[in-house]
């Protein structure tokens, strides 16, 4: 970000931070939700600027925020990781993370832990600290970002090439993501896989938000390979299976979904939103 060429640390801090009020005051949206767009962004762009980047296809609630207009913010940064050298992949997308860049933002890694994913080879959390300007000797308190990584997942559409803006629009973030049938399937699987039985409100938010945007044919070619892989039977009517589902878990976590989104959102419109989108749809 050259405009910070001949600035100090903590003048690069000053005048990012300004610019993130300004963004936040000008977009009505809390800075903290500003501020944690702008780090996974700066995670995002470090990785993107390797090779790596032709590994990674990403997806999940920062893609939804920064592709498919969602509302809903995140801490995570979630990718797949394609490829034999898993292992190797890993150790790089940490020294690369870590790495200095004149874009006034560090990064700590903190720990590492197992993801269990559906993807039947699973994947790995990191957890980062990050911080503007010049980074603190205590660094317990500063912000956390999670990178979340999957190994070898079936895509299908094929992942999406996008060219997204930066938020202080220096730059653009060149990256593949998930095709939002995709997006759809997973959730989808995620529900009927547990019977209903989900407590994960975000799903249904996030389903309510996309269905609306998908191709009703890649859509339902994309949910047959989806519950193929995973090895789950695809139900005859996926808008009846959905139907009957009792959402009293989803519910009672609703306000877990209302606390990250920067626009007010009801339990009920997006149950009845989720479920008209699939009666349309014919799924």
């Amino acid at each position: 970000m050259g405009a910070f060429d001949s600035m100090s640390p903590n003048e690069i801090a000053q005048s990012i931070s300004k610019k993130l009020s300004e963004i936040s005051r000008e977009s009505n949206i809390a800075y903290n939700y500003v501020a944690m767009n702008f780090f996974i962004e700066r995670m995002a762009y470090r990785i993107l600027a390797t090779s790596l980047r032709d590994q990674l296809v990403f997806k999940g609630g920062f893609v939804g925020l920064r592709v498919y207009n969602s509302k809903r913010y995140t801490i995570d940064l979630d990718a797949v990781l394609n490829g034999s050298k898993n292992k190797e992949h890993i150790n790089q997308l940490k020294k690369i993370i870590q790495s200095e860049s004149d874009d006034g933002v560090w990064f700590v890694f903190e720990k590492e832990e197992n993801l269990l994913l559906q993807s039947y080879k699973g994947g790995l959390k990191q957890i980062y600290r990050t911080g503007l300007g010049k980074q603190p000797k205590d660094i317990s308190r500063s912000v956390k970002v999670h990178l979340d990584i999957g190994f070898d997942d079936l895509i299908y559409p094929a992942p999406v090439l996008e060219k997204t803006s930066t938020l202080l629009g220096e730059g653009e973030l060149s990256w593949k993501v998930y095709p939002v049938e995709t997006i759809i399937s997973e959730k989808i699987h995620a529900f009927i896989s547990r019977e209903g039985g989900s407590s994960r409100a975000k799903d249904l938010y996030d389903l309510s938000l996309y269905l609306p945007q998908a191709n009703k044919n890649k859509l339902k070619k994309s949910l047959m390979k989806c519950f193929q892989h995973r090895e789950t039977n695809l139900p005859e009517s996926i808008y009846e299976t959905m139907k009957s589902y009792s959402y009293g878990l989803v519910e009672k976590s609703w306000s877990k979904v209302s606390s990250v989104v920067s626009e007010k959102v009801e339990f009920e419109n997006c149950l009845s939103t989720f479920l008209n989108e699939l009666k349309k749809l014919d799924l």
